[in-house]
This record gives C-alpha cells, structure tokens and sequence, in this order.
C-alpha cells in the first residue's frame, strides 16, 4: 500500500510544473481569421499514359540433357497355368484314302462288267492314276432254234455289243501357282447292227436271189464282219494352267488335244484342238472387282474313208460298191472376249463369241456372232435368286460325237456344225438348308441340229443317217 501511493505522489510532482508554466505565458498569438469568397475547382488537362500494361517475365528456361537405358529383363512367373486338354476337330485324324477300286459285276444275256480304278493318295503337288473299264453283252434276242419258224419276226439273232476303256493321267503343281496335265485313252467300241428279224433276213436275200432252206438257220452262218461296227478312239491331251487370281495379275491356261479314230469299212478321223485362255483381274472406281477373259479355241478335222478292196459295205447295202476314197478338211474356229465382275449386288457375265465356221463346207468360211451375256439378283439374304441370259455358239458335229449318239451310223455319214442361240431365265429359292426349287424357261434357235432317221440304202432297215435340221426349242422346267 505504501509503495502504491508513492508512485501516484511523484506523478502528481512531474504534471504540476508543465502546467503553471502554460499558465503564465501572456503574450502568445491567438487569433482567428475568417476569409470569405468564391470557390472554383478546376481539372486541369493531362497527358495521358498511352503505354498497354506488359508483363515481363525475368525467369529463363533451364535445359537439361538426360541420358538413359533401358534394359530389357524377362520376369520369371512363380505361375504354373493349368494345361487345358487340345480340343478334337471333325477330321482328325485326316481320313484314310484308298488307291485302288473294283467293282465286278454280271447281268443276264451274259453281260459281264468290270471296272478298276487307281489313284495316288493325298499329295499337295503329285495326282496320277489310271482306269480300265469293260462292259459287254453277248446273248441273243428271241429263240435259238426253232425249225417251224426259221424266218419268224420273233427271231432277233444276236445283239452283240462291247465297250472297253483304258487311260491314264497326271496333274503337277509347280510353284504353287502352275498346273501341269496330261491323259492319254483308249477306247474300243464293238456292236452288232441286229435290228432285222429273220424273216426280213430271208426276204432280202431273195429278192438279191439268195435262197436259203427253210430248215437252215441262216443267221448263224453270217460272219459277223458283215454286220459289225468297230471304232477304235485314240486320245492324248496336254495342258497347263496358271493359277493366278489377284487383282492386277495376269492368269492364262492352254491345252493341246490329239484324237485319231479309225473304224470298220475305212472310216477315219483325225482331230487336232489347240484351246488358250487369259485373264486379268482389275478393279472398278477402287470399290468393285471384276476380272477380264480371252479365250480361243480351234479345231482341225481330217475325214476320210476308205473302203475295202471290194467297197464292201454293210450287210443290206442297195447302193453301189464304194471304191474311191474320200477325204475332207475342216476347221472350226472361236474367239470369246467377256468380263465377269459384281456392281451394286449385281453379277454379271457380259461378251461375245465370234465363230469361223469352215467345217459343213472345207472351202469356204462363214462367220457368227453369239451373244454371251448373263446377269444375277438374289434377294432375301441369299434365299432368291433371278437369272437371265443370252448365249450362243457353234460345235462340230464330228464323227466321234455322232458314233458316240449313235453306234449304228451309216459308214461315210455326213458331218456339219450346230449353231445355236439360247435366251433363258431362271429363278431358284431355298426354302430351307434342305429344299429348294428352281424354274427355268429357255428359247432356243438352232441351225444344223442333229438327229437321226433310217438310211433307205439299207434294205434290213438297221442303219441309220444324220438329219440335220433348223428349228426352235422352247424348254419349261
């Protein structure tokens, strides 16, 4: 408390001086002056700081150069996967092929057949293989001996025939892209021209003044050179073929064919074809595909016949004897340029065929032109289909093909060529994996078509000649 008041008393001692000593100075100046007047504030004209606001930045970039390498380091995995079993597809193991097939068979009127195959296994460069065929008939038509009806028109006599096939081929791959082919057959044909009874038999030979005993069968005497033909076909083919299919590339095939026939009573024909082809595949505004072809195609023919020393002919001939011998030329030529390609789900097939046909008369040519055009829709994912088309061609009708049609020919017949020109559409629809119908209908226009009528120069009636006609062919399926 003492200490407290001892400081307030010394405070009071320091104050006490300062202010008597204001108190007594008199004479200080202390006056107020009042001035009145007008006030006008004026902003007086500055030039203005013109300068955009800029800011510098002093900090500076500092470069740095890194040098790294990587090292490559294989992680072991402590993780063992389970082996998952291999799957079996439908095939494997790939099936066994066989290289030999038999086949052995007998039919009534002692008709034997046999056929056997060979053919190389699986190979990706190397197919060969071989045939030999036979199929025969050695009976008779209507009973073998009958005295009271030696000349009955129920007795046939024999109708003999036989058919034998050998050949040969081979197919090699070189470089994956190159085909090479050859075969070579034979080919043995043999019928009996029967188609007369023995009454028919017996009326011709008496009306040449052969008369025979009632009780004497005739037919069994007759040599069967008499009444037989016999054609024998030989055939050697070469070819080669390039497999190639891309766009901007260029494929081609070609093929050499070498046939000789030669038959009973001196009929021969020689037959040489040369066929060749190309193709290029391009393409259309960058977004289609088509490829372009040119094939050709010739054939040369070379007729003959010559009959034996006598001109014998077959048995029932009226006409003279035939001793001269005759041969022809022919040719028979085609070009046909075209172009397959796909355009807005359109497919279509469009060229033509030139024909040189030298062939129905070796010393002059005439020339044909033959649509080749052909154009496809399918609608519904594939499940309709509409096609139309017009085509045309020309094809010899040879001696090989006519025997082929019919083995009963007359010797000497007479050859042309068929030309033909086919419009046609043609509708398909699957009405599921399993069923599927198709409609067609086709006109055609043919010169030179190829038939067959009985030859008047044959007094048993069992010989037939080519007829060849010009018609029109309507077809509805």
């Amino acid at each position: 408390m003492i200490k407290k008041f001892s400081i307030v008393a010394l405070t009071l001692l320091a104050v006490m001086p300062l202010t008597l000593k204001a108190q007594e100075d008199k004479d200080a100046y202390n006056e107020s002056v009042i001035v009145v007047g007008s006030f006008n504030p004026v902003l007086e004209e500055t030039r203005k700081v013109n300068v955009a606001p800029a800011i510098t930045d002093t900090s500076t970039a500092l470069t740095h150069q890194f040098t790294y390498n990587i090292a490559t380091k294989r992680l072991a995995s402590l993780y063992n996967p389970t082996r998952i079993k291999a799957a079996r597809i439908i095939g494997e193991p790939i099936t066994r092929l066989y290289n030999s097939y038999l086949r052995l068979g007998m039919g009534n009127y002692w008709s034997p057949l046999a056929d056997f195959y060979y053919n190389s296994t699986r190979n990706t460069k190397l197919l060969y293989g071989g045939r030999v065929s036979h199929q025969s008939s050695w009976g008779r038509i209507g009973p073998r001996t009958d005295s009271s009806a030696i000349f009955s028109p129920d007795i046939f006599g024999k109708n003999h025939y036989s058919q034998t096939d050998v050949a040969v081929f081979g197919k090699y791959l070189l470089n994956e892209k190159l085909q090479l082919s050859a075969d070579v057959s034979y080919n043995n044909d043999y019928n009996l021209c029967y188609g007369f009874s023995d009454s028919v038999l017996h009326a011709h030979d008496a009306a040449c003044g052969f008369v025979h005993s009632d009780t004497t069968n005739y037919r069994d005497s007759l040599q069967s050179k008499a009444y037989r033909a016999v054609y024998n076909y030989l055939s050697w083919n070469m070819g080669v073929k390039n497999l190639q299919t891309d766009v901007n590339k260029l494929g081609y095939d070609a093929h050499l064919s070498l046939n000789n026939l030669w038959g009973s009573y001196g009929q021969g024909e020689l037959n040489m074809n040369l066929g060749a082809g190309a193709h290029y595949g391009f393409s259309i505004a960058d977004k289609y595909k088509g490829i372009a072809f040119l094939r050709f195609g010739w054939s040369g023919y070379a007729n003959s016949l010559k009959p034996d020393a006598d001109g014998t002919m077959p048995m029932g001939y009226l006409g003279a004897p035939v001793a001269d011998t005759m041969r022809t030329v022919r040719n028979l030529v085609k070009v046909n340029p075209y172009v397959e390609f796909l355009l807005r789900s359109f497919k279509f097939h469009a060229g033509l065929t030139l024909g040189f046909n030298s062939y129905d008369i070796s010393d002059s040519v005439t020339t044909h032109v033959y649509p080749d055009i052909t154009i496809s829709k399918s609608f519904l994912k594939e499940s309709l289909n509409f096609t139309v088309g017009a085509v045309g061609g020309l094809s010899a009708n040879s001696l090989n093909l006519i025997r082929l049609a019919n083995p009963y020919i007359i010797p000497g017949a007479e050859v042309m060529a068929t030309s033909h020109y086919d419009f046609y559409g043609r509708m398909r629809f699957n009405f599921s994996k399993k069923l599927q119908m198709k409609l067609y209908a086709e006109h055609s226009l043919l010169t030179n078509d190829l038939s067959f009528e009985l030859c008047d120069s044959y007094a048993l009636e069992n010989m037939y000649k080519p007829k060849y006609d010009n018609l029109t062919q309507t077809k509805l399926g």
